[in-house]
């Protein structure tokens, strides 16, 4: 699934958008992949069960540290 994809699934959640839009506000960047099980927007290493959790797409997850929405795969 790419990004695109993933967020019009769920663009019409309303929590999820408002924290999207807090994010990406704040921080520039509200979504970022997981690249070698590290997040993309502060390269923290992320426990092996969060990398497992995001295998499936119906789930959203945050980094610990910088509370970014984490995506699995390409950002295109």
């Amino acid at each position: 699934m790419n990004l695109k994809a993933w967020f019009l699934r769920w663009k019409n959640n309303s929590d999820i958008l408002k924290t999207y839009i807090h994010l990406r506000n704040n921080k520039g960047n509200a979504v970022v992949n997981v690249v070698d099980s590290k997040c993309n927007g502060c390269n923290m290493l992320l426990p092996m069960s969060a990398a497992d959790k995001l295998k499936d797409h119906n789930v959203i997850m945050h980094c610990e540290n910088c509370d970014r929405i984490l995506y699995l795969g390409d950002l295109e």
